[in-house]
């Protein structure tokens, strides 16, 4: 196992592989828009009417539209178990003159004001945006403990070692290096004292052998 040295390199890079997985996790519940031509699309906007037609209901579908004014964007707002929902509507859409305290947003639509089919996909909205508001804030305490942890090791063995766990969010290059072999140290010989000392054993020996000899 070869030796990862702690850099800010690092940290920033497992904080983005963290980013990443919570984008992945956030996938499904991202919202989906609502295309027109399609039932959900009128139900929405007969929704919308249902707020701006308000203060003269005895006109709706009534006026020509040379009195009625156009717009090309429609922003709905309502609220859901403290969830904010926003729809945005595009297109063109024909209003009557005293829409301009309600257009281009409609700040809040009741209940009552949706119709059934809108009432559910924003409902439907609100429970998603709730669980996208989980994820986020989930991922987020994930990234601060990761790199305040990493921040307290001098290495990714060290840190591993501590809590293997961590590895779970270790992009794969850094792990990659961690797990390759690391290459035999090539061992030098050193010269033993008698090298050093350039002492003749062989002489040493026969000085020795001679003299029981003699």
């Amino acid at each position: 196992m070869a030796y990862v040295r702690k850099t800010e390199t690092m940290i920033a890079d497992v904080a983005s592989n963290i980013r990443d997985m919570r984008n992945k996790a956030l996938q499904p519940f991202a919202k989906a828009d609502i295309q027109a031509g399609t039932t959900l699309h009128e139900a929405a906007l007969k929704s919308a009417g249902n707020v701006i037609w308000k203060p003269a209901p005895h006109l709706r579908g009534k006026l020509p539209d040379e009195f009625m004014k156009e717009f090309s964007v429609l922003a709905l707002s309502s609220a859901f178990g403290g969830e904010k929902v926003k729809t945005h509507l595009r297109g063109e859409f024909l209003f009557p003159p005293f829409s301009n305290d309600y257009l281009p947003t409609v700040t809040f639509l009741s209940e009552a004001d949706m119709e059934p089919e809108f009432l559910s996909y924003t409902k439907g909205s609100a429970a998603r945006l709730e669980k996208h508001t989980k994820v986020v804030e989930q991922f987020a305490t994930v990234e601060r403990q990761v790199r305040n942890f990493l921040e307290h090791h001098s290495s990714l063995n060290a840190a591993i070692k501590s809590m293997p766990e961590i590895e779970l969010y270790i992009p794969d290059c850094y792990l990659s290096k961690l797990r390759a072999p690391t290459p035999p140290r090539e061992k030098v010989a050193k010269p033993s004292v008698v090298e050093t000392l350039e002492i003749d054993v062989n002489a040493l020996t026969a000085t020795a052998i001679a003299s029981r000899v003699t």
